[in-house]
């Protein structure tokens, strides 16, 4: 289905279909596919950008709600590699990043959050 939303060009069902598949794995606690999934959509050719945006908001909405650190900084660090050089992500990025900084500076790895 995704693939047909966007060989057939709609962004809007293509945004739709993303954010649905991360909202799925992250309400089943599957955190592995979760990251599996955020990785295989973003390095796909030809997705729209309006539906990359919207599924790594969907996912910076996550990373607030995760209260287990390890897992809140595995997903950090996944979203930022995806991000990583994509101009239309730009502030979702500094956003993750900024909390990556926030969490380092509570720990006292004041080195690695600056």
């Amino acid at each position: 289905l995704e693939k047909q939303t966007r060989a057939a060009g709609d962004a809007i069902s293509n945004s739709k279909l993303l954010v649905s598949v991360v909202g799925i794995c992250y309400n089943a606690q599957d955190w592995t596919l979760l990251k599996d999934n955020i990785m295989t959509l973003c390095k796909r050719r030809g997705h729209f950008k309006l539906a990359v945006t919207k599924m790594v908001q969907k996912c910076c909405e996550f990373v607030n709600e995760i209260g287990n650190k390890e897992r809140k900084l595995d997903l950090i660090e996944t979203l930022r590699t995806v991000t990583e050089g994509k101009i239309y992500v730009e502030n979702e990025r500094a956003r993750i990043t900024s909390t990556l900084a926030k969490i380092q500076e509570k720990d006292g790895n004041i080195e690695k959050a600056a």
